[in-house]
């Protein structure tokens, strides 16, 4: 039988986890970085995600 599986992430923790998908989805395509960078910048201002440089 599946079972449904449900969990909390706090922010910084789904951003991380959503910084290494863009990288995998990047990988295969290269020429949507730029509009991948700023939906990142859109989800980092809406949640307000601090990102060590």
């Amino acid at each position: 039988m599946d079972e449904d599986v449900q969990f909390v992430l706090d922010y910084d923790t789904f951003y991380k986890y959503l910084l290494e998908d863009c990288e995998l989805y990047l990988e295969k395509y290269p020429n949507d970085r730029i509009r991948v960078e700023e939906l990142l910048g859109e989800t980092r201002g809406k949640f307000n995600i601090k990102v060590d440089k």
